[in-house]
């Protein structure tokens, strides 16, 4: 008995440990996606990385938040305009040359209504893993 209970202790702690480990430049693309076309602006946000120079800027980050609010709108009312998200696709992220720590990936949203569209994703990985590239500044 004890050692079925010491078994399901290690299973659940590698489980747990795989389950909070990094995510890949691929998941934080689609994922970065899927919430801007669901209208999730404070998930859109929380993935953003912005550059400590525009972070000190006054102003910067309202205007930041401002303009990513009004994209992720602009997506919300597109998907419901095509019927609604049907799946999102990525493929496989693109190394920047010369920075290992940058990355593009090609993301497509596919909407019920059978059309898509096709969405490039850049990213940064940084302490905290990938996360997208404020490209406003």
């Amino acid at each position: 008995m004890r050692v079925f209970k010491l078994a399901f202790i290690a299973l659940f702690a590698m489980t747990l440990l795989v389950a909070c480990g990094k995510k890949s430049p691929e998941d934080v693309a689609h994922a970065f996606v899927e919430k801007s076309y669901a209208g999730d602006a404070d998930a859109v946000i929380a993935m953003l990385h912005v550059s400590e120079r525009a972070e000190a800027k006054p102003g910067e980050q309202e205007l930041l938040t401002g303009k990513l609010r009004a994209m992720v709108a602009e997506k919300k009312a597109e998907a419901d305009e095509r019927g609604g998200v049907d799946k999102i696709t990525t493929e496989g992220a693109q190394a920047h040359p010369g920075d290992a720590k940058r990355a593009s990936v090609e993301v497509t949203v596919h909407f019920k209504q059978g059309t898509s569209t096709k969405e490039r994703v850049n990213l940064v990985e940084t302490d905290k893993g990938w996360r997208v590239r404020a490209g406003i500044f």
